[in-house]
């Protein structure tokens, strides 16, 4: 049977795909097990529970217990980390169960490892991570956290999805320029811009001025060398 917050009696819970209830055979100590499966729990499926038992045409009772919801926050949905440097995935719970042990899960490559556990500085809230120190394409993907808790519970997060981006290998800077570079913004990719030297230069070619990288593919949108500067002689013949 449960109960929810809103009512006022204790009602049967249904029979249907979603809930599953199991009773063991009466032990020789004249004791009855009772278990409810729930599959895929939702927020109205937060209540209290109680199993309800007909011994020795005796109906009993046992205690209630609460189910309560242990709330998960992903840092990010979509983590961008360029090719060769670290990464650190990470959920957030809240629940006044410690957790005991975390694995995350790799969807692409189906490879399961051991995570991080770190208690917060707000009680209750507990972080799991999973530290990458050099970050390869392969690790390109989503992962799933799964966390036991010491009461017996298993809670599996939201996904986390991590992009890895590739550098280009820097243009070279043609003669009387700088070069700079420059994050595109609203994408991932940046920009290299060349700059004459001097006030007194101009370009060679106003149109090869400018050298973008695609972060996905490693490679420029374009293959045009960059243009370098030339000195405007303001002599008259």
């Amino acid at each position: 049977q449960r109960k929810g917050r809103e009512d006022s009696e204790w009602v049967d819970v249904p029979q249907d795909s979603s809930f599953k209830t199991l009773r063991s055979a009466v032990s020789k100590e004249g004791i009855v097990e009772a278990s409810l499966l729930m599959e895929s729990p939702t927020v109205s499926d937060m209540a209290d529970y109680r199993a309800v038992a007909l011994l020795s045409n005796k109906r009993q009772t046992s205690t209630p217990i609460l189910v309560r919801k242990i709330e998960t926050r992903t840092e990010s949905g979509v983590q961008y980390v360029f090719e060769g440097r670290s990464a650190n995935l990470s959920i957030t719970i809240a629940s006044e169960h410690k957790p005991i042990s975390a694995v995350v899960h790799h969807k692409e490559s189906n490879k399961v490892v051991d995570a991080g556990v770190s208690e917060t500085t707000k009680k209750g809230n507990f972080t799991i991570f999973y530290y990458i120190r050099f970050v390869l394409l392969p690790h390109t993907g989503h992962y799933t956290f799964r966390i036991k808790l010491r009461c017996g519970f298993e809670v599996i997060s939201d996904t986390v999805e991590m992009r890895v981006k590739q550098h280009c290998r820097p243009p070279s800077t043609p003669p009387n320029t700088v070069l700079t570079k420059q994050e595109i913004s609203a994408t991932q990719n940046y920009i290299y811009t060349v700059k004459c030297e001097k006030e007194d230069q101009t370009f060679l070619d106003e149109d090869k001025k400018e050298k973008v990288c695609n972060t996905t593919t490693g490679t420029y949108t374009s293959q045009a060398m960059l243009t370098p500067c030339v000195h405007v002689s303001t002599e008259r013949l």
